[in-house]
């Protein structure tokens, strides 16, 4: 997509509620954090924003810990060594005319090797992990190597390390919520 269509036309990110317990001083359970997360990347001329709602650098973990991206770093596609991320995605439908700079879009995640330059869909990419989505609301469109998915709603998709790119063929923005879990690449 130009830029001039992306400034036109500019992407507005659902703000998803965001409910985070604990315990107070007493051990008693209490709301700790309550609203939208701020971690949010906007990839406005691929139509996409993603929402990192909780990230956790090593499983087991605390259950107090609460840790945080430094806002001034990029927001990886995959979660750190031993780690997982659970993200909210809002896919928003393309113009017909989109062009989409995908090598540019990897690379403002720092994320440039998860790309995959000669595939059928300029945002193909691969990462050693195993993704758990669940569609919230509207449709998308999975596409793998040689063949398309159009999840709807409640469906739930467990992607495991393979090459895909998602695609929002329908009228409306698609809502996703995805956990991003660190995996060991197939031998």
């Amino acid at each position: 997509m130009s830029t001039t269509n992306a400034e036109a036309n500019p992407m507005k990110p659902r703000a998803v509620r965001r409910v985070v317990t604990g315990h107070d001083s007493a051990g008693r359970a209490v709301v700790v954090a309550d609203g939208p997360s701020e971690d949010v990347l906007l990839i406005d001329t691929a139509r996409v924003a993603i929402a990192d709602m909780w990230t956790l650098t090593s499983v087991p973990t605390s259950i107090d810990a609460w840790e945080k991206r430094d806002l001034g770093t990029p927001m990886a596609i995959g979660p750190v060594v031993g780690g997982l991320n659970f993200r909210v995605l809002q896919f928003d439908p393309l113009p017909a005319d989109a062009v989409i700079d995908a090598k540019a879009a990897f690379s403002e995640m720092g994320s440039a090797d998860a790309h995959v330059g000669d595939a059928r869909h300029p945002a193909m990419h691969r990462t050693d992990t195993v993704d758990f989505g669940i569609v919230i609301s509207g449709s998308i469109t999975l596409l793998l190597d040689e063949e398309d998915v159009t999840l709807t709603a409640g469906d739930i998709v467990i992607q495991r390390g393979t090459n895909h790119a998602w695609e929002n063929r329908g009228d409306e923005p698609c809502l996703m919520a995805v956990m991003v879990v660190d995996a060991k690449a197939a031998a």
